[in-house]
């Protein structure tokens, strides 16, 4: 009698874990034709299960948290690519519009007799060569910069005789628009370890966004607070115009829609790009009616303490 009932007993556990099993490998099962549905048509399905096994949850969990994470990378991925191309076709029109306009100067040029008319359509020609020198070089410079092993040398330097010098080199232009910047510079001897031609170029790419996208109103001051040398540059923004703080620094980023300006929009990532390799922070703001550039560098102070206005 005992016997029979150990049998029953035995018999009842066999049947009970051979039908675990099979629900078990019945929902593995499912789960893979989840995942070959999912594989094969664009969807954001999640993995569902119909047992309440804590291996099978945590595999459907972890399959549906991979899953997500992928769906996230693949919105991000599209909207990179399909920024890129707006870029690349924004890119693309601000460099035919020199080159049609060389075009057209050129044959004007040739049929010109006017002796006066074909110097100023030589130098307008020249202008324009200029101008896509300049944006040669921008993606130039932004492609040598995106590749890690890039490297400068670095020296300690002068920082406020590369600053002077970058801003002397906007007189003639500033002459010519009838700008008169308004220039504060300490006269404490700062020094910053850093690549000279690296920071003039950084220095050369704000003070050039504040003249291209300002209101012919421009503030340069420099600063010694707390070891950092600081430069700032506000330029007066034009009315109705409106700057995405949060994206100034973005390559290809312009803030003026009807681009009215021809540029790569890379001028501002490109001085990012090389005060972050030389260890300084660049930031944007918005005072009122004014848009600030900040760069701070840390440096060491050699001689002086006095505060002096200029003017150009």
């Amino acid at each position: 009698m005992k016997l029979g009932i150990m049998e029953i007993i035995l018999t009842a556990v066999i049947v009970i874990i051979l039908f675990w099993f099979w629900l078990y490998r019945r929902q593995v099962k499912d789960i893979c034709e989840q995942i070959k549905f999912i594989n094969e048509n664009d969807t954001n399905m999640m993995i569902s299960t119909k047992v309440d096994y804590k291996e099978i949850l945590e595999l459907a969990e972890e399959i549906n948290s991979w899953h997500n994470k992928y769906m996230e990378e693949l919105q991000t991925f599209w909207k990179k690519e399909q920024l890129q191309k707006e870029n690349f076709t924004n890119l693309s029109h601000d460099i035919r519009t020199p080159l049609t306009s060389l075009d057209g100067y050129f044959q004007m040029l040739m049929e010109c007799d006017n002796e006066s008319d074909r110097q100023r359509y030589n130098k307008i020609i020249q202008g324009r060569i200029v101008q896509l020198k300049d944006m040669l070089e921008e993606l130039f410079t932004y492609t040598k910069l995106q590749n890690k092993e890039y490297e400068m040398d670095m020296q300690e330097e002068n920082i406020q005789q590369i600053v002077y010098e970058t801003i002397f080199s906007f007189y003639e232009l500033f002459k010519e628009h009838n700008i008169t910047p308004e220039i504060s510079c300490t006269d404490k001897k700062i020094f910053v370890n850093c690549n000279k031609a690296a920071m003039s170029r950084i220095l050369y790419n704000i003070i050039k966004n504040a003249w291209v996208h300002g209101e012919k109103k421009i503030m340069l001051k420099t600063m010694w607070s707390k070891s950092s040398f600081l430069f700032i540059c506000r330029n007066y923004m034009q009315k109705g115009q409106t700057v995405d703080t949060e994206k100034i620094f973005d390559r290809f980023y312009k803030a003026d829609k009807a681009r009215n300006h021809v540029s790569t929009g890379l001028g501002l990532a490109i001085a990012k790009e090389l005060t972050k390799k030389m260890g300084g922070k660049i930031q944007g703001d918005i005072q009122g009616d004014w848009f600030e550039i900040k760069l701070i560098f840390p440096g060491y102070e050699a001689v002086g303490n006095k505060t002096k206005n200029r003017t150009l």
